[in-house]
């Protein structure tokens, strides 16, 4: 048995009450967090971090009415938060639509169950164990899956998922400038504008967890981002 720490964001009081049923009826613990009144959906995220989050999207024919899902997704890659979307507005037989969106199930309310987050979290665990022993090095910066750590000399620093998978990208690509797109999972899905503005805030972030450390991420104008290969410390 484990703890699972699970965000809710769907405001149907019905559909809420279906989502605790099914989270009881499972082998696990889970701690519920609502988005409060006021907070954004990334804001409740990055200040729980769950490994869980509940999601309603209304679609209509078939098409998602709101990106918030991609939005999510472009933060927080598949190895390090599961999505379960309760799709409003879909007929029944078209369920699997949402998985476009980078979800891990996709399900009408009335079809929800402790089964269908038995598998989010199968997923789930099975990411976290595919990846959980990798380790990077270059230039005296090691970065390390397990904990989504930065070590660079005698520091470590821990990093949130989201900046951890772009410092990852950027030192395995060391050898060149990472495009905007490639730094932002789902880039089809965007507009050049929103994903320069995504990117610019993820760089933002780990530039700010990298502290005096900072310099390890290049810009690239006009083009995107790359390691510091000359980076030496001091």
């Amino acid at each position: 048995m484990k703890d699972y720490r699970v965000v809710v964001e769907h405001h149907h009081v019905r559909t809420h009450e279906r989502i605790v049923r099914a989270l009881a009826a499972s082998d696990h613990t889970f701690h519920i967090a609502q988005v409060p009144e006021g907070e954004s959906l990334l804001g409740t995220l990055q200040r729980t971090e769950p490994q869980i989050l509940v999601v309603g999207v209304r679609f209509e024919d078939r098409v998602p009415v709101d990106g918030q899902v991609r939005a999510v997704r472009s933060r927080y890659p598949r190895r390090a938060l599961a999505i379960v979307v309760i799709a409003d507005g879909l007929a029944p037989g078209e369920e699997l639509a949402a998985s476009e969106l980078g979800a891990d199930a996709c399900v009408r309310g009335e079809g929800l169950d402790a089964e269908v987050f038995a598998s989010a979290l199968a997923r789930l665990a099975d990411y976290v164990s595919r990846h959980s022993g990798e380790r990077l090095s270059k230039n005296g910066v090691t970065l390390v899956r397990a904990g989504h750590q930065a070590m660079i000399g005698e520091e470590t620093i821990p990093l949130t998922a989201s900046t951890f998978e772009l410092f990852w990208l950027l030192m395995d690509q060391a050898h060149r400038a990472v495009p905007l797109a490639e730094l932002t999972p789902g880039a089809a899905s965007f507009t050049d504008a929103e994903v320069r503005r995504i990117v610019q805030l993820n760089v933002h972030r780990l530039r700010r967890r990298l502290g005096t450390h900072r310099e390890l991420v290049e810009t690239v104008t006009g083009f995107g981002y790359r390691f510091n290969t000359s980076w030496n410390g001091s």
